[in-house]
């Protein structure tokens, strides 16, 4: 309704999708500190460049679903990255780091 009435698409003052869509990536990258970073900078690379099926999504769909599509799916992906790589490299880290327990 916000959208249809003020004739913009993705307005940046409202955030919510962009925190649903950070909330996604951690929860589905999983981990610990660096598995969270991880997701977070996953997440904002895929937001901006908005890469193949999450930029059809953006531009394509409208309205409300579009808005959040872009950036659930994007979180989508960012965790699935994220904790791929947190699973592949967990053998080669620390189990601390600067005193901050990892697992």
């Amino acid at each position: 309704a916000y959208e249809a009435s003020t004739q913009t698409h993705d307005a940046s003052h409202i955030v919510i999708d962009e925190v649903a869509g950070v909330w996604l990536s951690i929860a589905i990258g999983g981990g610990g500190i660096l598995a969270s970073v991880l997701a977070l900078v996953f997440f904002r690379i895929f937001d901006i460049t908005k890469p193949s099926f999450i930029g059809r999504i953006d531009k394509q769909v409208k309205g409300g679903l579009g808005v959040m599509g872009d950036d659930m799916l994007a979180g989508l992906v960012a965790g699935l990255v994220a904790g791929a790589i947190w699973v592949l490299s967990r053998p080669y880290l620390p189990e601390q780091i600067f005193g901050i327990a990892l697992f």
